[in-house]
């Protein structure tokens, strides 16, 4: 499917697909193969759940797994994220999988999900997460990243979605996190299926003068340009148009800390150094992905 090939090609999930694909339909039920998978990080752990869930609202029934010989680890990631309620699936040997080391370190939270802007939501989804991590600190910011991100994905994301890609959309929003111990960083990512921020921004009148007055031409370029153009307040007063900034300045409010944008063929990266790095991708994203990795530790 067009979904796992975008997986494969944006380097979220590392597959090796040894002759069959990782997600296949045969006679009208969902079968996946998640076996061959060597890594999973909560942004592709919730890009999966999302289109399983997607899957599952669409045809009203919960798709089938076959779980019993993926590897211990992902199973005890994937229960932890809540997706053992979405699929109809097993789930065996869970004594063996909670012995697992592989993720020790590791603590997936259940995700969030929504048709509207929940901020009661946002705010138990955080909860989770101040709980395996111990702490949460910028805990305020992140509840305004993680309303930010959730209000766009209802406002902009799915309005006049072309009839093409992933049919239906369902005009959902879906977040998750983890807190990884070893390294002392919190996870937290929000994803909706829509037409993409590339899509969205020539929409704007306040980008239009932008992208004639940069000559842009490629879409991680429209990404760079709209945060850039948040980042200078004193050219947008009226506070339009900054939300993508706003969600991109809480990584620079921690050290060692960055944020990744996923959108249309863009890809966008921001440090806590004010670095920003951005690169074309092979395929189209489906959707907008926001990624905050947050290191909770001292700085040196």
């Amino acid at each position: 499917m067009a979904f796992i090939e975008e997986l494969r090609w944006s380097a979220f999930v590392k597959i090796q697909f040894r002759g069959k694909q990782a997600l296949a339909a045969t006679k009208r039920r969902y079968v996946a193969d998640l076996t061959p998978v060597e890594t999973l990080t909560i942004d592709a752990a919730l890009v999966v759940a999302a289109e399983f869930d997607r899957i599952r609202r669409v045809r009203e029934f919960k798709p089938k797994i076959e779980d019993v010989l993926w590897a211990p680890w992902l199973r005890v990631c994937l229960r932890a994220l809540g997706f053992y309620e979405i699929v109809d699936g097993s789930g065996e040997s869970t004594a063996a999988d909670q012995d697992d080391n592989e993720t020790a370190h590791l603590r997936f939270v259940r995700l969030a999900s929504g048709d509207k802007l929940d901020p009661q939501a946002a705010d138990d989804l955080l909860t989770r997460l101040q709980t395996a991590a111990g702490d949460a600190p910028e805990r305020q910011e992140l509840y305004a990243s993680l309303i930010e991100a959730i209000g766009n994905a209802q406002e902009h994301a799915y309005r006049d979605c072309p009839p093409y890609g992933l049919v239906p959309r369902i005009g959902m929003w879906w977040a998750g996190g983890a807190y990884d111990l070893a390294e002392n960083r919190l996870h937290l990512s929000v994803y909706d299926q829509g037409k993409g921020i590339p899509a969205t921004l020539p929409s704007n009148e306040w980008f239009k003068p932008l992208l004639e007055r940069l000559g842009l031409s490629t879409d991680a370029d429209q990404i760079e340009a709209a945060l850039e153009y948040g980042r200078t307040s004193a050219a947008n007063p009226a506070g339009r148009g900054n939300g993508l900034w706003r969600m991109v300045k809480l990584a620079e409010s921690r050290p060692k800390s960055y944020v990744h944008i996923f959108s249309g063929r863009g890809h966008v990266s921001c440090n806590s150094d004010g670095q920003l790095t951005k690169r074309q991708l092979p395929v189209p994203f489906c959707g907008t992905l926001i990624h905050w990795n947050i290191f909770t530790g001292e700085a040196a």
